[in-house]
């Protein structure tokens, strides 16, 4: 089965910034690296249920749920616990699946 690129490339997101949150001092895996996964995950989830249910409502939501990882992501670097590179590197990946999402938003509209 053909998994649409939006679920290939959410997943190649979270696989990456559960690599890079693990690797946060300990004092930051439970504070910050949590509050990053936090949002990340219930964008998965938000996309899983719209496509399951058909609703296009989810998709607003998880729209909020990527623009918090946003902003969460650019404090991680702020904070020292993302590098410039890094921070590059998830600001390409959370864009990818912003248009993704984007264009889904898009052709659900009524």
């Amino acid at each position: 089965m053909n998994e649409s690129p939006i679920f290939i490339k959410t997943d190649e997101m979270l696989a990456w910034l559960l690599g890079c949150t693990q690797k946060f001092p300990k004092s930051e895996r439970f504070r910050m690296a949590r509050r990053i996964e936090e949002p990340a995950f219930r964008f998965q989830e938000l996309l899983q249920t719209s496509a399951r249910k058909g609703d296009p409502d989810l998709l607003v939501d998880a729209d909020v749920q990527l623009a918090l990882l946003r902003r969460r992501l650019r404090l991680a670097h702020e904070m020292r616990l993302l590098s410039v590179g890094q921070l590059e590197h998830v600001a390409r990946m959370v864009g990818e699946v912003g248009r993704l999402l984007g264009a889904w938003m898009k052709s659900t509209k009524r």
